[in-house]
């Protein structure tokens, strides 16, 4: 409960209305979560296409917003900020009005959404907007298209539109099937209007299941997903709504994306006014649809989300077709927690507060520095423990001359250590080398060395004890 309660975002702006915040997008089902187009998509035979579109200002993610403004369906740009809290700061959570960033540190993920930058991502972020509002997006119908925009958007767009419906398209084929019969019950979609598609989808996913927040009922994965959904009477999150309707746009022949990320309801906006406060409560699933033309916007499909606001003329002819939606009472419209399809939170990495990552982060800095620390300690205790033998070893020898010859052996096995070419029956033949590879060791004093060395071993009288210390001192 207190998880839920967690600020999350931080909105101001002049005028404040409903908000899909744009964070995570999926393309990939795999039968149980979502993932972004494969790479090799955007490298192999699309290469270059997204750097032409950006070269040409046709940024994805501000694509709605520019057309918005471009072809008079907008009239003004509004200023918005954001202070993250604790929602994840890889995205940058921007509506589908949004023209540019302003302020913050953010780039282009592809096609999928502006990412943020940096160790730790985007604190707060500040963004441009047209003044359209998401009401007003979902009439479709009424936005102009035709000679809205530049040739250049009509060029560049056409381009992307064939890479979307490439790519935005795919179900597999007993999905398809399961949602033919369940959804559109035999009916041809092919020269549906986007109105009366909506309108099936909704009506058949109301009719299905139960919308619920917090502990939904969970997919087992005992047999396909779609054909789990509409055996029906499941209490459901809004991630489950989310995946079942984009497959079943995909099906009807509009390319359809998962998002999940951040919905400020029209409601709540209402109250607030020019500062709202997102929670992690208000973190929600929802379908983005392909419009060709004029680009990618979001759909709202949880039951009470939404308002049945289309005209009859505009939805299937069928006795089923009309959308009959439960209203909430409440307030505020409680937008669904964004989890997996099998009811588990979303990646704890993904959720943790910023303070939280911060110290994580720290701690993992921290621990190396005391690991390196380690090493050095145990570096330096092993080799005062190896001085230490020495000495001892030496204990057990009497008189310089058999403990100078093992010295001397030491000190030559070092020197092989560290590569020094030689021969030790010749060493004083190695005093060029030897000055080569220890230039801060005077040659003299190698030399003098070896003559000590030479002198406790071959002469009568032997060393006197700072001969003897000299000697010694080579091998600590």
């Amino acid at each position: 409960m207190i998880f839920r309660e967690a600020e999350a975002l931080v909105i101001q702006g002049e005028t404040l209305d409903e908000m899909h915040l744009r964070g995570f997008v999926g393309a990939d089902f795999d039968g149980r979560s979502w993932t972004p187009l494969a790479l090799s998509v955007y490298y192999e035979e699309n290469a270059g296409m997204m750097d032409w579109l950006s070269e040409n200002g046709f940024q994805i993610p501000y694509q709605f917003g520019r057309f918005a403004l471009g072809s008079g369906n907008a009239s003004r740009r509004m200023n918005y900020s954001v202070e993250n809290k604790s929602a994840y700061r890889k995205y940058i959570y921007l509506p589908y009005p949004a023209i540019n960033l302003t302020a913050g540190n953010g780039k282009m993920a592809y096609d999928w959404q502006v990412a943020s930058k940096g160790l730790i991502g985007a604190h707060t972020y500040s963004f441009d907007s047209s003044d359209i509002n998401e009401a007003d997006i979902q009439e479709v119908q009424r936005l102009i298209v035709d000679d809205a925009a530049s040739e250049e958007y009509h060029q560049a767009e056409s381009v992307y539109r064939a890479f979307v419906h490439e790519n935005y398209l795919t179900v597999e084929e007993t999905e398809r099937n399961v949602i033919e019969d369940n959804f559109y019950h035999g009916l041809d979609m092919t020269e549906a209007t986007y109105y009366q598609i909506t309108n099936q989808v909704r009506l058949t996913l109301q009719q299905l299941n139960e919308y619920k927040t917090g502990n939904a009922d969970t997919y087992g994965g005992t047999e396909d997903f779609i054909t789990w959904f509409c055996e029906g009477d499941h209490e459901l999150n809004a991630a489950a709504y989310a995946t079942a309707a984009v497959l079943a746009y995909r099906t009807a022949g509009l390319p359809a994306r998962y998002v999940e990320g951040y919905y400020l309801t029209a409601d709540a906006a209402a109250r607030v006014k020019t500062e709202a406060v997102l929670t992690r409560a208000d973190a929600h699933a929802w379908v983005e649809v392909y419009i060709d033309g004029i680009g990618w916007l979001p759909v709202e499909v949880v039951p009470g989300n939404y308002y049945a606001d289309y005209t009859v003329e505009d939805v299937i002819a069928s006795p089923e077709s009309t959308v009959n939606v439960v209203e909430d009472n409440t307030d505020a419209l409680k937008a669904g927690t964004a989890d997996t399809l099998s009811g588990k939170e979303p990646d704890k990495t993904e959720q943790l507060p910023v303070v939280q990552r911060v110290v994580y982060v720290l701690s993992i800095i921290i621990l190396v520095i005391l690991i390196l620390f380690a090493i050095v300690y145990l570096v330096r205790i092993q080799a005062g423990l190896r001085i230490h033998y020495f000495e001892k070893k030496l204990e057990q020898f009497s008189g310089s001359k058999k403990q100078c010859r093992i010295i001397y052996e030491r000190v030559w096995k070092i020197f092989m250590l560290c590569s020094l070419k030689g021969d030790k029956r010749f060493p004083y033949e190695c005093s060029k080398e030897f000055q080569k590879k220890f230039t801060e060791v005077e040659e003299d004093e190698y030399i003098r060395f070896l003559n000590l060395t030479q002198k406790s071993i071959f002469s009568e009288e032997g060393l006197n004890e700072a001969e003897f210390h000299t000697i010694k001192s080579w091998h600590a």
